[in-house]
């Protein structure tokens, strides 16, 4: 599991992949390893995989917001995924944001919603309130990168980005954006 964990912060997705699955054949009551899995799935690129573990987890009331949000930010990269199917998780993760507010991950997957509905002012605020609540939230300081990117402030993109190098120093999604920036 750690193996895994390593793996993923380092961007090496396929072995975060691999070790996860190692970990849910020899320890299947063990989870929160497929919460970790779908993480790696959706850096890695694999939308459909990181939706489907995703929602296998959303019954557990410890993991779902965490689940509802990976799956949001999963169909908020796929360009095939329905807009019904989009309309529905928005919904939902809306909703569980009502009824957890301080949730981190639900907040920053709704940064990134508002950040592809263009609302560059709620995007930062959820952003800036999931990094309040967690500071070493890596979705949330992607996101400002983001932000800061289409609000064409390229040095502010580069600092979150190196504050995100720091924490997860492989990150696939942040080395495609500093690409972006070049």
């Amino acid at each position: 599991f750690v193996k895994g964990k390593l793996a993923l912060a380092q961007g090496e997705n396929q072995e975060a992949i691999s070790c996860f699955e190692e970990v849910q054949k020899n320890e299947p009551s063990l989870t929160a390893v497929k919460l970790y899995q779908a993480q790696a799935n959706l850096k890695e690129g694999d939308l459909v995989e990181a939706m489907s573990a995703a929602r296998d987890l959303c019954g557990l009331a410890d993991l779902a917001a965490r689940a509802r949000a990976i799956e949001l930010r999963a169909r908020l990269k796929d360009k095939d995924s329905s807009k019904k199917g989009l309309a529905e998780i928005s919904f939902q993760v809306e909703k569980m944001s009502k009824e957890k507010p301080d949730d981190p991950a639900l907040n920053a997957a709704l940064g990134f919603l508002s950040l592809k509905e263009k609302d560059y002012a709620r995007a930062r605020e959820k952003f800036d309130k999931a990094l309040a609540l967690d500071p070493s939230n890596q979705d949330a300081i992607l996101g400002l990168a983001r932000l800061a990117k289409e609000e064409a402030n390229p040095a502010l993109a580069r600092e979150m980005l190196a504050r995100l190098s720091q924490l997860a120093p492989g990150d696939s999604e942040a080395k495609d954006l500093s690409d972006t920036l070049k």
